[in-house]
């Protein structure tokens, strides 16, 4: 069964729950205020920028950069 990210319209909690996929919508209480209007949020994604390669020690200008403003 997947996640699931709700936030409550009472106190402004965000948690997630196991539930089935039929069930993603059903009815749910807040675990921190009892509050049972709840919205799904859409998930949470993390993402990572790989290092450059190649380019150690090139300035914010990219690979060839001299960091420089000459």
């Amino acid at each position: 069964m997947p996640f699931y990210d709700y936030r409550c319209a009472g106190c402004g909690e965000r948690f997630e729950l196991k539930r089935a996929i039929a069930d993603r919508d059903a009815p749910a209480a807040c675990p921190v205020c009892g509050h049972a209007k709840v919205r799904r949020e859409l998930p949470r994604v993390s993402a990572s920028i790989a290092g450059s390669r190649g380019c150690e020690g090139a300035a914010f200008g990219g690979c060839g950069s001299t960091g420089g403003g000459g």
